[in-house]
């Protein structure tokens, strides 16, 4: 049927960015854009990160935010809970996932990181993931 061709999942590219404050500053990359029909279908993303940061004790945060256009002509804007993780030794790896489904309306939406490091820098391993929930 037409909606079977909306559940599937996808994945896009892993992405690289850097962070060097405490605010949460949007990345382009990776993204996702999806187009949704508004009747039943979910968008859900998953953003993963590997982050490893300079400073013992600083704490790493990463968030999503959505932006689009609804096919009415209004714009959409939203973010997800803000995932944190502390630190433990100077340049390990710290994992974080931000799993994130959102209730949008008809158009087209695009998904990008928003990633941040309380203090010194952070270096972020990003892959972004989703499908459409019933």
């Amino acid at each position: 049927s037409h909606f079977n061709l909306w559940t599937f999942p996808w994945r896009s590219s892993t992405d690289t960015q850097s962070a060097s404050s405490a605010t949460l500053t949007e990345k382009t990359g990776p993204s996702a854009t999806v187009v949704t029909e508004g009747i039943d279908k979910t968008p859900t993303f998953i953003m993963k990160a590997t982050a490893t940061g300079n400073t013992t004790g600083a704490i790493l945060s990463l968030r999503l935010k959505i932006v689009g256009v609804a096919y009415d002509g209004s714009s959409f804007s939203a973010t997800s809970e803000t995932a944190r993780t502390t630190v433990a030794a100077a340049n390990s790896p710290e994992f974080l996932m931000v799993d994130w489904g959102v209730a949008v309306p008809m158009g087209v939406f695009t998904a990008t990181p928003e990633i941040a490091v309380s203090t010194g820098t952070a270096s972020f391993a990003l892959t972004m993931s989703g499908n459409f929930a019933n």
